[in-house]
């Protein structure tokens, strides 16, 4: 439903199947051979854990797809050995390490300080009123429906069978956060793969980003008859989070909830990695608080 809905548009698309590797710069000779080697794909393995994966695990985010005949092969592309671009080896220990990929996020979606992991102060306010949660967006195309995406769907090899998540209903329950911890602290080696680290850390700095929002509004009736508190006692659930989605599409409402939420100022604090975080620590430094 999620992964295998990436795997279905991008064959939906007509996109080719080459897959480049390009070696730019200077290589010793080892590390041109390590670099030749990792860009080697066991065809046949790939082929039949994506047919394990559809036909046996009931894996969610594979069901209704149909097994792939054949993967691509990865070509690499690289100059001809010349001295403009092999270099001799000194330290062969050092050279010859495999220091692994590396993953980054888009800032795009990292909360802010004033509307948290949402697009405006209405929707963060609807959001801390009802106590939802915030979303884990993993950028790099619009496939599927980022409200309904499951980190089990997204990380098949940590999740085989597509149960385990940090949402899946349990007899004990327990909260996100914690199980989240929890799988930071299995030794799997699955568990222990800079890529879902990356994706977890991600998720528990939005899930605390989110439980310091703050609301502050102003302390004035909504009608001339009512106090404030009565006027905010009577609003539902269903009321603020409709007025919240017509604020955000630019939606005429004049109900109650939308005056409230058109008062209401919302504040967070920032994850430890953005520029606002390292601004308020700065100002803390020279202050010698």
């Amino acid at each position: 439903k999620h992964m295998g809905s990436v795997i279905n548009h991008y064959r939906s698309t007509g996109a080719n199947d080459h897959l480049l590797c390009v070696l730019c710069g200077r290589f010793t000779k080892s590390q041109r051979r390590i670099a030749r080697e990792k860009a080697s794909l066991d065809t046949k393995l790939y082929i039949d854990l994506m047919t394990w994966y559809i036909k046996e695990s009931t894996h969610p985010a594979y069901q209704g797809l149909t097994p792939p005949e054949n993967c691509p092969v990865p070509q690499i592309i690289e100059d001809p050995e010349t001295d403009n671009n092999t270099d001799e080896s000194q330290n062969p220990d050092v050279e010859n390490q495999y220091q692994g990929g590396t993953y980054t996020f888009t800032s795009s979606n990292d909360p802010t300080e004033g509307t948290g992991t949402f697009r405006s102060n209405a929707g963060f306010a609807s959001a801390i009123m009802n106590q939802s949660s915030p979303l884990l967006l993993v950028q790099g195309g619009d496939y599927v429906n980022n409200r309904e995406l499951l980190l089990e769907n997204v990380f098949p090899a940590q999740f085989p069978f597509g149960r385990g998540g940090p949402k899946m209903k349990r007899r004990t329950k327990i909260s996100e956060e914690a199980c989240l911890q929890h799988f930071m602290k299995l030794s799997l080696p699955q568990f222990m793969r800079g890529d879902f680290i990356l994706v977890v850390l991600t998720m528990i700095n939005r899930i605390r980003s989110f439980q310091t929002g703050l609301i502050t509004a102003r302390a004035s009736g909504l009608s001339e008859r009512q106090t404030f508190a009565e006027s905010i006692s009577t609003l539902t659930e269903e009321q603020i989070r409709t007025a919240a989605e017509n604020i955000d599409n630019k939606i005429a409402d004049d109900s109650p909830a939308a005056q409230l939420l058109r008062r209401s100022d919302t504040s967070c604090r920032s994850i430890g990695y953005m520029p606002a975080s390292a601004s308020s620590n700065r100002r803390l430094m020279y202050g010698l608080c």
